[in-house]
């Protein structure tokens, strides 16, 4: 709705501390481990969105690292214990899809700036 433009910014702002604060609720009911990685996952995800991805050296890293805090906090909120290979794959994984992911960034602009220099 915010990109269609179907509500104000205002809105969405108002919108997303609603969500925000029914999350947490709904957290905090569930299970405390759960709501400290959710709360967890928001911080680490603003500072990336704000800061840390702009940093190459921790880019990569952060956004392997936040896909397999989201492993953890399903398990945590159905109060099991992932195994240690279940989280040093999925991080071996999402690492190998955040290094394809970047790599293939610089591979658009090179090609872009290919293009605009044979012009």
């Amino acid at each position: 709705p915010l990109a269609a433009g179907i509500i104000t910014i205002p809105q969405g702002l108002v919108l997303s501390a609603i969500l925000l604060s029914g999350s947490l609720i709904v957290a905090a009911q569930l299970n405390t481990w759960f709501l400290y990685s959710l709360l967890t996952y928001i911080v680490v995800t603003l500072s990336y969105s704000f800061k840390l991805k702009r940093l190459q050296s921790l880019d990569i890293t952060i956004l392997a690292s936040l896909f397999t805090l989201r492993i953890i906090s399903g398990a945590l909120a159905v109060e099991i214990l992932p195994s240690f290979w279940l989280l040093a794959f999925s991080m071996f994984i999402f690492l190998c899809l955040a290094l394809i992911k970047r790599l293939s960034e610089v591979i658009n602009k090179q090609e872009k700036y290919s293009k605009e220099k044979k012009r």
